[in-house]
């Protein structure tokens, strides 16, 4: 599978805030729990699908990450639609985690459902922001037309390489906005990005 679906299963073990369940357990359980849930992101990433879920099978539990885990196997299998119908399960469980609404966006915007798959996933970004205390800034949302006087706030979205691989898409945005664009990306790739942001009279934060 690409190198999508293994930071994925990264992020569904160790990325953003999710909530771990908060039943008493055993310090013992608790760590089987954990080294399941290590081997079954690990197997997603090394494209066993179905040893993953197994993995999530013998891990059964409340734990959401089992359902992230489950369903990116059943993404690398081809099932996509019993992965979507377990995000939705998920997302309904649990509608405040953002990981379970990312991974329902993505997978309905992998499977051709936009309408439905953009919606969940800026619903899903308002979580990550509110998790992470970022203050989204008092503007509407771009949609192409001309802004007049005003100008463009990009925000960089997901892993470094995303970023890096739609940043080719700045120059036009600038060219939209008549060169008025403020760009907002990860530390590491401002200094890449200021040169070319830059010649279009735009700048990086």
């Amino acid at each position: 599978m690409s190198n999508r679906m293994a930071r994925r299963a990264e992020r569904a073990t160790a990325g953003p805030a999710i909530s771990a369940p908060t039943a008493a357990a055993p310090a013992s359980g608790r760590r089987q729990a954990e080294a399941l849930l290590a081997e079954a992101a690990r197997a997603v990433r090394e494209a066993d699908f179905a040893g993953a879920i197994a993995i999530c099978e013998r891990a059964a539990g409340s734990d959401p990450r089992l359902a992230i885990l489950r369903g990116r196997a059943l993404d690398g299998l081809g099932r996509h639609d019993e992965a979507i119908e377990l995000y939705r399960a998920a997302v309904a469980a649990m509608p405040f985690e953002f990981p379970m609404a990312d991974a329902l966006a993505c997978a309905l915007l992998a499977r051709g459902a936009y309408a439905e798959g953009w919606r969940r996933y800026r619903m899903a970004l308002r979580l990550l922001w509110h998790s992470s205390g970022y203050r989204r800034p008092p503007a509407r949302e771009w949609d192409g037309r001309d802004v007049g006087d005003g100008g463009l706030l990009l925000l960089g979205d997901q892993g470094l390489g995303d970023q890096l691989m739609f940043a080719r898409f700045i120059g036009p945005a600038a060219a939209a906005a008549g060169g008025r664009v403020v760009v907002h990306v990860a530390d590491r790739l401002a200094p890449l990005l200021a040169r070319s942001v830059g010649s279009t009279g735009g700048s990086t934060v």
